[in-house]
């Protein structure tokens, strides 16, 4: 006579078919964390330049501010970029991301080196991309913010 398996339990093999869903949400939802506060800052300078009444000094002095405060988030602490060299060379192999990542991080969710890597490679992306779309004429722009009517902004 032949044995039957036992019967496995019903919640164990459901939690088994839900950890991969468990570990994607979580992956997806440390990036979305991170993206809300990235893009949170780039929608508030995409604002500005939707404005009726502009002030085009004004317009430059936030767009570098965003870029260097994107750079500050994935650089190493201290290191400023002249001009021509490569944001790759001088990454921070552990980039600070944002409050609620690094809380998360505590817990040492799985693959958070990746999701790191993955947020930090965003990161370049668009400081590449807001850098593309500067003026070629940047220097001239930031020496007319001194004789703008409201004052230096740079």
């Amino acid at each position: 006579m032949k044995s039957s398996p036992l019967p496995q339990s019903p919640i164990s093999t459901s939690k088994c078919r839900l950890a991969p869903v468990v570990l994607v949400a979580t992956k997806n939802y440390a990036f979305l964390v991170f993206l809300k506060h990235i893009l949170g800052e780039v929608q508030r300078v995409n604002k500005k330049f939707e404005a009726e009444v502009q002030d085009p000094t004004k317009l430059l002095s936030d767009l570098l501010h965003l870029i260097d405060s994107m750079k500050s988030k994935v650089l190493i602490p201290g290191k400023t970029l002249k001009a021509g060299e490569l944001i790759e060379s001088y990454l921070d192999p552990r980039p600070y991301l944002v409050y609620e990542f690094e809380k998360m991080s505590e817990c040492k969710f799985p693959h958070e080196k990746e999701i790191r890597h993955r947020c930090a490679g965003f990161v370049v992306e668009l400081i590449k991309q807001l850098q593309q779309r500067l003026p070629d004429n940047v220097q001239v722009l930031q020496s007319m913010s001194f004789l703008s009517a409201q004052g230096p902004y740079l």
